[in-house]
């Protein structure tokens, strides 16, 4: 994973969980694209990580190399 782009569909607590341990062991957070359909969840990750952040899942989608589904089976 040495560069690669890394996305989030989803921005809840597992998503978030997993950023921060992934920052926390040295991927930068300008490699890391989160979507939610909450813009205020959003932006209190773009502050919070410094993380990309898109309300866009097909943005996110076209930008990452890994794609994180991170979203509750009900809502797939």
């Amino acid at each position: 994973m040495a560069q690669q782009v890394i996305g989030f569909i989803g921005a809840g607590n597992m998503a978030t969980s997993l950023v921060g341990g992934m920052i926390a062991k040295g991927i930068r957070p300008a490699r890391i694209w989160m979507s939610d359909v909450s813009a205020e969840r959003l932006d209190q990750l773009a502050a919070q990580h410094k993380v990309h952040v898109n309300t866009d899942n097909n943005e996110i989608a076209g930008r990452a190399d890994v794609l994180v589904l991170a979203v509750k089976p009900q809502v797939m």
